[in-house]
C-alpha cells in the first residue's frame, strides 16, 4: 500500500488525499448502514456535538467582537480613543 501510496503521488499529487476521503467516508456509510453501529455513531455525535457547537459557536463570536473592536479603533479618532492630559475636553467620547 505505501508503495502505491508513493507511486500515485508521484503521478498525481493530491490523489492520496482524495482516495483517504472518498475510503473513510465509504466506510462510515457502511457503519450506518447497521442499527448497532449506527446507535453508537449517533452517540458519539449527539453528546459531543453539542459541546463542540457550543465550542465553536463561542468562538465565533469572540472572533466577530474582536473584529469590531479593531474596527471602531480604525474609524475613531486618535483622541477619543487615547484622551491627552493637556486637553480640555475629558469626556471620553465612544
Amino acid at each position: 500500500m505505501l508503495y502505491l501510496s508513493r507511486l500515485v503521488d508521484g503521478y498525481l499529487p493530491g490523489l492520496t488525499t482524495m482516495l483517504t476521503w472518498i475510503i473513510s467516508t465509504l466506510v462510515l456509510l457502511v457503519l450506518l448502514a447497521f442499527p448497532p453501529t449506527r446507535s453508537a455513531l449517533s452517540w458519539f455525535i449527539d453528546v459531543p456535538g453539542k459541546l463542540i457547537f457550543q465550542w465553536v459557536l463561542f468562538l465565533v463570536l469572540r472572533l466577530f467582537q474582536a473584529h469590531m473592536v479593531v474596527v471602531r479603533n480604525l474609524l475613531l479618532p486618535r483622541a477619543a480613543i487615547f484622551p491627552t492630559l493637556e486637553s480640555k475636553d475629558r469626556v471620553r467620547r465612544e
